[in-house]
């Protein structure tokens, strides 16, 4: 041996590693092409233009009033991705909803090509699905086996209302598969109490609050479930322990307030 170092017990880890990763990059890449040449016909949605325009209003002017009922995860994404060959009107006083829908109707179809925006818009959206599909498979493939995350990529390449739903600037998609990260990265955190799944958690929850306002009602679920790990766990009755993961858990809260408070650009309050 002369002095070198222990062998690698598992010399094939790192290559398998970078397989699998390409494996799942590929199914994802083959669910948005299956996506592409299904949807490659359909026209806009009917709140399409109205997340567009709004979403391109945050990003340009960090003014939030536009469209607030849908939180900005999806709109902002979109916004910032939009070429500055798309324009927008000069901000109008506005009373009632109907207005904004014919300004913004008019800003899209009259002032811009809508094909052109669509395009834009589903290339981005594009962009966000395959990042969230990533940390969906990566996150299953920690928390069981590889398989687990192939098997699940290749049902939702395959699911005809994901594959429709994967170019289109609205908020149901991304909030299904922001609520499937936190749910997992939660289990993660329960079984584990790790200080890396805190962070995971927190963000996932701060971006499935940012997806959608309806994302409530599942991560109260969440919040219960992490609660009652934290008290029966085996030795979590035990003052030390039960004060540390009570402080892991506040921890998580506080990054999921940053990370929605983060899409407001840390300035929007209502």
């Amino acid at each position: 041996m002369h002095g070198s170092g222990p062998a690698n017990p598992h010399p094939t880890a790192r290559p398998r590693k970078v397989a699998v990763t390409l494996v799942l990059l590929a199914l994802i890449a083959l669910g948005i092409l299956r996506s592409a040449t299904g949807t490659r016909l359909d026209s806009f949605t009917v709140d399409e233009p109205w997340h567009i325009f709004a979403g391109t209003s945050y990003a340009r002017t960090g003014d939030f009033s536009l469209n607030p009922e849908h939180p900005p995860l999806v709109k902002l994404w979109v916004g910032a991705m939009m070429p500055e060959a798309f324009t927008l009107r000069a901000p109008t006083p506005l009373s009632e909803k109907a207005q904004e829908r014919d300004w913004v109707e008019e800003t899209m179809f009259v002032d811009n090509d809508p094909q052109r925006a669509q395009a834009d818009a589903r290339a981005a959206m594009w962009g966000l699905h395959g990042v969230l599909l990533l940390a969906l498979a990566l996150l299953l493939w920690r928390a069981g086996h590889w398989l687990w995350a192939a098997g699940s990529l290749a049902v939702l390449a395959i699911e005809p209302t994901v594959g429709a739903h994967l170019p289109v600037v609205m908020t149901d998609l991304p909030l299904a598969l922001t609520l499937g990260i936190a749910a997992i990265a939660a289990g993660l955190l329960a079984s584990t109490w790790q200080w890396r799944w805190e962070f995971a958690c927190g963000a996932a929850i701060g971006l499935a609050s940012g997806a959608k306002h309806s994302a409530l009602a599942a991560l109260l679920g969440i919040a219960v479930v992490l609660s009652l790990a934290a008290v029966v766990r085996p030795g979590a009755m035990r003052w030390r322990g039960l004060s540390a993961r009570v402080l892991k858990l506040i921890v998580c809260a506080a990054v999921a307030v940053i990370v929605l408070w983060g899409q407001y650009g840390f300035h929007f309050h209502a």
